[in-house]
């Protein structure tokens, strides 16, 4: 019998030596550390039987020790002797708590000592005898366990194989359940066609749906060899085994490496193969192998009544679809006669010359008929003038299968004489490859309210056109006269007015002033005049907007600066290339930024800046003036709109915002504001220009 292994700790060297010499003189392998840290490693390098450990010890005390030895579960189950001295028995109750078992005080008499050990001894052994059997019939409990639910489990596929018609169910079970009590990838069955080379997946674990897979035998030569052999097959490395040389491409693809293949046999014929595939090398064990032919050889049943209801039921295909063809075409004639009558507009069945197979009721009411008198064929019988010919073509096309219009208006006179029009359109297709469906409905009011429409509009726009004519020949005759006036005014002014009153001289500065300004309104209106005929040419082509907008600055920021305000351009590190007319577009900034100087009060700020927008760009004016009344946001771009600001000058004609929409509606872009008490912000957008 080996010799037990005890450790002493102990600080003191003359009781650890007297310890020493008591347990070897009773055949004890004795092991000696003096404190507690070296006593930890000590037990996690040689592991003592029974450890005798001193309560006190300088650094880490018994106690201590105790605990940590039996915090680790790699020494837990070392039973500690406590060695004490009479003086510190009173602490023993805190080595007791820290897990010691027993206790031995100094000096340590060698009888009890030698009966206290083997007493501790004892019962760790008993201790151990226990753990195991507990683990022998936790063992045996588990592999009953197994058993039975083996045995459940076979009886549930062979309740489910005698009891179910759907066998695809059925076989999807069995996969399903063997991949839950094996640890596989994939658990699959499949029915063998020799005659075809063929295999049919009919379950899958992994792809519950499968159903009905084909594959070719010849790309599988596992199965192969298993249907040829009529034997099981186990691949423990699918990827370097000479069986599958030619598949390890399709192998490291779909990432498996056990192979388990078993005949599925029925009268001594291979009907199909169950497969198991891992992803990693595992070794099946015997009660699994056994279990996975069990149930193999209980889907044979299962796998051929598959095969007997597939070859039932493409036997008696062509006569359930004969069946359903006559049942759909007793049934379509009901259906569709109801889908008709209780449709709200009117609805017809006609065939290639117009003639009605069926309209519902609504149609009868639109076309004023009773269904036993109206006319048959039903187009020719209603329709009239031209729309007649229409519809005709129309419906003829339509059975030919050419492409043309299918809704059009019909003219017709109604059983009560009246005329209406009628909005008509034709089905796609042919009901019963027979009749073409028409849907109809009364549209006379609508068609009458829109010629009212058309001509409303056509007649306002003959006033537009008229007022133009009349601004634009008005602006013409008066711009020669207003031009020798003007000229005549500053040419008075030029030659000295030293012989004038001082209030002859400020009716002179009045005159120049007023023509000036009369001037200048005249060519906004001709320039009006000639944006809305279209007629003002503009010379559009790739260029920065920084150019427009630095002209503008430069002409305008004196000015600015005069009045108080601080004018600034935002900088750039773009380009921003737009499709614009330079010239234009300089005349629309001078416009709003001079705007903009005219009601920003002293000591505010205007801002110009450009941005991208994704395939425009934005160029914006913003001041810091009193802002837009709200009320006359909606109408600031038409002509001759002002706004009344409760601040800043009142003067100008209102043409100046409506030649702005005018330039930049030209330039396919648009021009927005946004007002509140803090200013105002104009905005509008240019075609971006991507070279």
């Amino acid at each position: 019998m080996q010799a037990k292994r005890v450790l002493v700790v102990d600080d003191q060297k003359i009781a650890a030596r007297l310890l020493r010499e008591m347990l070897e003189r009773h055949g004890f392998v004795v092991d000696v550390v003096h404190d507690g840290f070296k006593a930890l490693a000590q037990v996690l390098e040689t592991p003592p039987d029974i450890i005798l450990l001193d309560m006190i010890m300088p650094g880490m005390d018994g106690v201590e020790t105790c605990r940590r030895f039996k915090q680790d579960p790699r020494t837990f189950s070392i039973p500690i002797i406590v060695v004490t001295a009479l003086k510190d028995q009173e602490n023993l109750v805190s080595a007791f708590e820290a897990g010691a078992e027993d206790y031995l005080g100094k000096p340590v008499e060698d009888h009890e000592l030698l009966a206290r050990i083997k007493s501790n001894l004892i019962k760790k052994e008993a201790l151990f005898l226990l753990e195991r059997a507990n683990q022998v019939k936790k063992e045996a409990l588990t592999q009953l366990e197994k058993k039975v639910r083996e045995s459940e489990l076979l009886l549930e596929i062979t309740q489910a194989v005698t009891s179910s018609l759907d066998t695809r169910e059925t076989l999807q079970s069995v996969v399903d359940n063997i991949a839950r009590n094996i640890a596989v990838k994939r658990c699959s069955i499949a029915r063998v066609n020799l005659r075809e080379g063929s295999a049919t997946v009919l379950a899958s674990s992994d792809v519950p749906g499968i159903e009905g897979l084909q594959i070719r035998l010849d790309n599988y030569p596992e199965l192969r060899e298993v249907v040829r052999t009529g034997q099981p097959l186990m691949i423990d490395d699918a990827r370097n085994h000479p069986l599958l040389t030619e598949m390890r491409d399709q192998i490291v693809r779909l990432d498996f490496c056990t192979l388990f293949v078993l005949p599925i046999t029925y009268r001594s014929e291979v009907i199909g193969t169950l497969m198991l595939r891992t992803a990693r090398e595992y070794t099946y064990a015997d009660d699994e192998i056994r279990f996975c032919q069990m149930v193999a050889n209980v889907s044979a049943t299962a796998l051929k009544n598959a095969y007997l209801y597939e070859q039932a039921r493409k036997e008696s295909q062509e006569l359930r679809e004969a069946h359903l063809r006559i049942e759909q075409e007793l049934q379509e004639k009901a259906i569709y006669e109801s889908l008709f009558e209780h449709a709200s507009e009117g609805l017809a069945a006609v065939g290639a010359a117009g003639e009605a197979a069926f309209i519902n009721s609504s149609g009868l009411e639109i076309i004023g008929y009773r269904r036993e008198e109206f006319p048959n064929p039903l187009i020719p019988g209603i329709a009239r003038g031209e729309t007649l010919q229409l519809a005709l073509e129309s419906i003829g096309r339509s059975f030919r299968g050419e492409e043309g219009p299918r809704r059009f208006d019909l003219l017709i006179t109604r059983g009560t004489g009246e005329s209406r029009c009628l909005s008509v359109a034709l089905s796609a297709g042919l009901l019963q490859g027979r009749y073409l469906v028409l849907s109809f409905t009364d549209v006379t009011e609508e068609r009458q309210s829109r010629i009212s429409l058309e001509e409303a509009n056509s007649h306002l726009q003959e006033l537009t056109r008229l007022k133009s004519t009349f601004v634009t020949t008005a602006t013409h005759e008066l711009n020669t006269p207003v031009t020798i006036l003007h000229g005549y005014c500053a040419l008075l002014r030029e030659l000295g007015m030293e012989n004038l009153t001082p209030e002859q001289q400020a009716c002179v500065n009045r005159a120049c002033e007023s023509s000036r300004h009369l001037l200048e309104l005249i060519a906004t209106m001709l320039d009006l005049s000639r944006l809305e005929a279209g007629k003002m040419a503009l010379a559009i082509e790739p260029r920065t907007v920084l150019i427009p907008i630095e002209k503008a600055f430069a002409i305008l920021e004196p000015f600015a600066r005069k009045s108080g305000v601080i004018l600034k351009v935002m900088p750039s590190r773009e380009e921003f290339i737009a499709l614009l007319d330079a010239e234009q577009i300089q005349r629309v900034l001078m416009n709003l930024i001079g705007n903009a100087i005219k009601f920003t009060p002293q000591g505010g700020g205007i801002t110009v800046a450009a941005v991208r927008s994704q395939h425009e760009i934005r160029i914006s004016v913003t001041d810091s003036g009193p802002g837009i009344p709200e009320e006359f946001l909606p109408t600031i771009f038409e002509e001759f709109s002002q706004a009344r600001r409760e601040a800043g000058p009142r003067q100008g004609c209102g043409l100046g915002l409506a030649i702005c929409r005018k330039i930049v509606e030209a330039h396919h872009g648009s021009i927005w504001v946004e007002s509140s008490d803090r200013g105002s912000c104009f905005t509008f957008s240019l075609p971006a220009w991507f070279s």
